[in-house]
């Protein structure tokens, strides 16, 4: 711990060799001390052994493995193993099965292994060369087959470690773009030096990263032992780094394993490449973006994106050049639209084009979200997103019953959710709401880029909106007015609906394939069909009229005013009837037919009294009305204001003079219920649930139940179906007797015994 050293300034990920490392002196000194206390076994030097691995490389970290080959004495060999043992030190050895051919029955990796080595005797490294020269004999099937070998071991491994953990808490070796990949670069620059005559910047880029992470994994292995670098670690090592925020360390060890991941793969991708392509990639220069995007959109390969790369490093992003945001704009639209390739996606991406293109994209580069819902880093979220517009485009199928909404999209709406998705977090690395100042980026870029005013704000909304439907379909209840008038508000209607509903499906996607689940899937479904059903939209134009005609009418009247009221009485009724109503006015009972035919009657007083609900429930069925549904409502404001739809033989004029002069209770038969449920409760409001096949005299039969038992009804909603009916209740809770009790009281008295089969 005393001799391992902190860099004298935080990296910031800069390539320049002033900025040097400790970790390899460190490996070096390790290694020395590990050499001393082996040198004295006796038989040590006799043993004739050779340092393979992290040992051999001069990358010695505290809790390394020391491999070893012997190939020397056989006895010798025995004799050395007890000590080392007892010295207590993770060693790996074995001896060659064929002291001729030390390859023999191992693989190519492990045969690489020997170039890499560091003999301890002059017998030993003579005896290595040798076998190097072997192997150097064969050298172009030996480097073939080492090609294929490192393509099959880095699928395998990136396949295993493909993981929010390790994102979250990256594996420094064996993630994407450690240190097994920056090793793996490495040694195919060795064996293919000819693929590589020109482009120093990538390997320098790999030797900065590999001290850096070298010097991650020393101070980790001091302090777990292990190589995984989990969040509760990540603090210290932040803090012995220099960095004043974990965060910043994060970022700066994101982005390097982002940089080595892209170069491991562009090194693997040139050594199966010929001379004579290679000679030509050499031979492009770009003189700026426009050629930039060009070659990129003939072929978005790992090649040209290098290319694209170095030059956009070399001349600090294309700075010199005089070309207008305008043109810039146009150039990446057309690379935006739904129908570009996904290869030339990505291209846009690890080339750095949108990173050095966009204004506010650098600080989210690499920036983690330490949580166990965000997969990627912000950035690489972003690319996602920018995919899976396209993917959910060309399979809509995918959504479930989401698809249905991708057939209302058009190609201008796809092209709008893919900036959007370019966009929708762009704002996290600036602090603070990054919705709305993701807006406003919006606003300014697309300005600079020439972009039409209406395509920029609707951009712009999605980004600033983009979390809505998902917090309003998972978090709150969907199926509550004061949900809907929160959306309806926010102007999430129409084409808008749409395009945010099938944007909510791809962020979660693009966050985290796995979060997207079936359940998920039927809420926001569920909430979309609801928003866009004329019903909701009624209710909203009414909150939205009694607003501006500034009604005094409380918010908890109108939330609980039921949707089916809303869309069978004209909001001219509504609206009068709350202007009297607020004026002190008591209104006589009304009888009015909607525009399916049906007729209804609404009861209204201005203080609420125990019966009334039994009252008027009586009373209709007492003038032989059938009642099909029931809504009752209270409010201390606007006192009672309940609607029945009826079912009746009887004229509306003779029905309203009936009601006028007799709304006294008639007679009525106790009746059974198939079954009463307890749907909810809290210490504010008892809701409860009596069903049966209908027949005469259930309502009644209800509510005259619940004030057998001293309940108060709050609101109650009454739904006939076929020849089933459903009453539910919200009642006040009793202090003295639990809903249990109640509900046990009233099974007793009103369920059926027979088979339950509703």
């Amino acid at each position: 711990m005393a001799v391992l050293q902190p860099p004298l300034t935080p990296p910031q990920g800069k390539v320049r060799l002033d900025h040097a490392f400790s970790s390899l002196d460190f490996s070096s000194w390790l290694g020395l001390n590990v050499e001393k206390r082996l040198r004295s076994i006796p038989e040590w030097e006799a043993a004739g052994p050779i340092a393979i691995g992290s040992w051999g490389r001069g990358e010695l970290s505290p809790c390394s493995d020391l491999d070893v080959i012997f190939c020397g004495d056989e006895e010798a060999v025995k004799k050395v193993m007890l000590p080392v043992e007892e010295l207590g030190l993770k060693f790996r050895s074995r001896v060659p099965e064929n002291m001729e051919d030390w390859t023999q029955n191992i693989d190519v990796l492990e045969a690489n292994a020997l170039f890499w080595a560091k003999p301890f005797t002059q017998e030993a490294a003579k005896l290595l060369q040798e076998q190097k020269d072997k192997i150097l004999k064969n050298q172009k099937k030996f480097r073939q087959d080492l090609l294929k070998a490192i393509g099959v071991e880095r699928k395998k491994r990136f396949k295993r470690y493909d993981s929010i953990a390790n994102f979250l808490e990256p594996n420094l070796k064996f993630g994407s773009g450690g240190l097994r990949d920056l090793h793996q670069a490495l040694i195919l620059r060795h064996w293919f030096p000819e693929k590589f005559s020109y482009d120093e910047h990538a390997f320098e880029v790999l030797e900065y990263y590999k001290s850096f992470f070298l010097l991650i994994r020393q101070k980790l292995h001091l302090q777990t032992g292990q190589d995984i670098m989990t969040g509760s670690e990540q603090p210290e090592l932040a803090h012995w780094f220099g960095f004043a925020k974990n965060l910043d360390f994060m970022r700066e060890v994101q982005k390097g394993l982002s940089r080595v991941s892209f170069h491991s793969d562009w090194v693997h991708e040139r050594c199966r490449t010929s001379q004579k392509k290679i000679k030509t990639l050499g031979e492009i220069k770009l003189s700026g973006w426009n050629d930039a995007l060009k070659l990129l959109e003939s072929d978005p390969s790992l090649h040209h994106q290098a290319i694209v790369r170095n030059q956009l490093y070399d001349s600090k992003g294309f700075r010199k050049e005089k070309f207008s945001s305008l043109r810039l704009g146009k150039l990446l639209r057309k690379a935006m639209v739904v129908e570009a390739s996904d290869d030339w996606t990505v291209a846009l991406f690890r080339s750095h084009v949108v990173s050095h293109s966009i204004p506010g994209f650098l600080p989210i580069i690499g920036l983690v979200q330490h949580d166990q819902y965000h997969r990627y880093s912000v950035d690489a979220h972003l690319m996602q997103a920018v995919r899976e517009v396209k993917r959910i485009y060309e399979h809509p199928k995918l959504l479930g019953k989401m698809e249905f909404y991708c057939e209302k999209l058009n190609s201008k709406d796809w092209e709008i959710l893919r900036w959007a998705a370019l966009y929708h977090d762009i704002a996290k690395g600036s602090g603070g709401a990054h919705a709305s100042k993701g807006r406003q980026m919006v606003l300014k870029d697309f300005k600079a880029f020439g972009f039409a005013k209406s395509f920029t704000d609707e951009v712009a909304w999605i980004v600033d909106n983009h979390l809505l439907l998902s917090t309003a379909a998972f978090r709150k209840n969907p199926q509550s007015p004061k949900t809907w008038q929160e959306l309806f508000s926010r102007g999430v209607r129409g084409q808008r609906l749409y395009r945010l509903a099938i944007f909510t499906a791809i962020d979660i996607l693009a966050t985290n394939p796995e979060a997207w689940t079936s359940w998920k899937e039927s809420l926001l479904s569920d909430l979309v069909d609801t928003l866009r059903n004329p019903s909701s939209e009624r209710y909203f134009d009414l909150v939205e009229r009694v607003r501006k005609e500034k009604m005094k009418v409380p918010i908890e009247f109108i939330e609980h005013l039921d949707l089916a009221v809303v869309d069978s009485i004209p909001q001219k009724v509504l609206l009068k009837d709350f202007q009297e109503i607020l004026a002190k006015k008591e209104l006589p009972p009304l009888v009015m037919r909607d525009k399916k035919n049906q007729i209804w009657v609404r009861f209204h007083e201005n203080r609420d009294q125990k019966g009334l609900v039994l009252q008027y429930t009586q009373a209709l069925t007492s003038l032989g009305c059938n009642i099909r549904q029931a809504f009752i409502h209270t409010n201390k404001k606007m006192g009672v204001y309940d609607w029945f739809c009826i079912k009746t033989n009887k004229s509306i004029s003779i029905l309203k003079k009936q009601l006028k002069h007799n709304t006294s209770p008639g007679q009525f038969t106790r009746v059974s219920f198939s079954q009463i449920q307890l749907m909810d409760q809290d210490d504010k409001e008892w809701v409860l649930s009596f069903r049966a096949k209908d027949k005469k005299g259930l309502l009644v039969s209800a509510i005259q139940s619940l004030y057998d038992h001293d309940l108060e009804i709050v609101w109650a909603k009454v739904h006939t179906w076929g020849r089933q009916i459903d009453d539910i209740f919200g009642v006040q809770p009793l202090s003295d007797k639990s809903a249990e009790q109640i509900l046990k009281s009233l099974k007793d008295q009103l369920e059926t015994k027979e088979l339950q089969m509703l």
